[in-house]
């Protein structure tokens, strides 16, 4: 009886013709468009990174740009052992967000951001230190960053779904969470 249903739905997908322009309205080359910065709900009660409300200012000629500043307080030494996670949940054409829509967990934040998203890494040390040359370990203390660009580009990631997203970061070490952050934006053709 499985089998059947199986087969029924193989033949109304296959036989069901999906146009083109529907097709290429999903996926494709992307444009990131920014909404807005907000705190996660805490959930640990070790000490985290502390973050004053960002502020957004927009860019006189390209509408879709801001630039942020951020003063954060840092408790403990930000090094290669800090790993990185990161939840993208979509919203549903029902109405809601969908959770698990994307998980990354490429371990070091150290590591992989320098070497996946070498403009932004560069970006925030300007921003921070005003030297893109510094590197990890961070020691505790408070940090400014003033007037980060919005603009991220991924050159692994040619193409993607357009919708609207909220991506979660967490900073975690030893599996308990130093840092928590959510980034809602859209994706939008280029």
């Amino acid at each position: 009886m499985l089998a059947a249903w199986c087969c029924v739905g193989a033949l109304l997908l296959c036989g069901s013709p999906v146009p083109a322009s529907r097709m290429q309205n999903v996926v494709g080359p992307y444009r990131i468009v920014p909404d807005h910065i907000e705190s996660c709900p805490a959930k640990s009660s070790s000490p985290m990174v502390l973050l004053s409300p960002p502020r957004g200012i927009r860019d006189r000629i390209d509408r879709n740009l801001w630039y942020y500043s951020v003063n954060t307080s840092l408790p403990f030494t930000f090094d290669n052992s800090i790993d990185l996670d990161i939840n993208w949940a979509s919203w549903s054409s029902r109405g809601g967000w969908k959770d698990n829509a994307i998980l990354m967990r490429p371990g070091s934040v150290c590591k992989f951001v320098p070497a996946n998203v070498p403009d932004a890494w560069r970006r925030f040390l300007i921003a921070t230190f005003n030297d893109p040359t510094r590197d990890c370990p961070f020691p505790p203390g408070n940090y400014e960053i003033k007037n980060m660009s919005s603009e991220v580009t991924f050159k692994k990631i040619p193409a993607f779904f357009y919708g609207t997203w909220r991506v979660t970061i967490r900073l975690l070490q030893m599996k308990d969470d130093k840092f928590c952050v959510r980034f809602y934006g859209k994706t939008i053709p280029k």
